[in-house]
């Protein structure tokens, strides 16, 4: 078998396995080159990638495809839609549903649902830009600094995430008496990468 054979082969696969989905997407309005670009993230991480959506939407930088007759948002609202009504016996079906109510809730509220501790989703920073705005605050000898020296490396350990590694970073500082630091950092982390 030469290599255009093993590609009519896989197309026919390809086909077999999602062509009801493709088809169903095309007909509300899809670009199937769209549907096919984002199938891997929407089997594999459909949450994250819809988060990315809405914070790109926050800030204005899906705007150049209002041109288009149905928008980058609006597809993959399409996307999930038509996977939950096609696959409901699938094992990412919850993370389907949970993507939609993440988009319904921005829709509904103008805010991000679950974004703890800013009330946004954190994209492009982390806990070392949180803990660089420390240092830079309080000083690399700090009594704050030296504190979260000695508890950093379990929280890296247990938290996984960037939001929840942050979350534990403040609640440890907080309860141990670094409220005021918290409270200055969080200002100038907000003021920084607030969309």
């Amino acid at each position: 078998m030469n290599i255009k054979e093993r590609l009519v082969l896989s197309q026919k696969h390809e086909h077999e396995k999602f062509g009801d989905i493709y088809t169903e997407c095309v007909n509300k309005g899809c670009d199937l080159n769209f549907i096919k670009s984002f199938s891997n993230r929407i089997w594999f991480n459909p949450v994250l990638q819809t988060k990315c959506f809405i914070d790109h939407k926050a800030r204005g930088k899906l705007d150049y495809f209002k041109e288009r007759k149905v928008n980058k948002f609006e597809q993959w609202k399409i996307y999930l839609s038509t996977l939950i009504k096609l696959r409901p016996n699938d094992d990412k079906i919850n993370e389907w549903k949970e993507s939609l109510a993440v988009i319904n809730y921005y829709e509904e509220t103008g805010r991000f649902k679950d974004s703890a501790p800013f009330g946004f989703w954190i994209f492009g920073a982390g806990e070392n830009e949180y803990t660089d705005i420390l240092i830079k605050q309080n000083g690399e000898n700090s009594k704050v600094i030296n504190y979260l020296d000695n508890i950093y490396e379990a929280i890296e350990k247990n938290c996984k995430g960037t939001e929840k590694r942050i979350i534990e970073i403040r609640n440890k500082l907080a309860n141990n008496g670094f409220s005021e630091q918290i409270m200055k950092c969080d200002k100038e982390f907000i003021k920084r990468y607030k969309p």
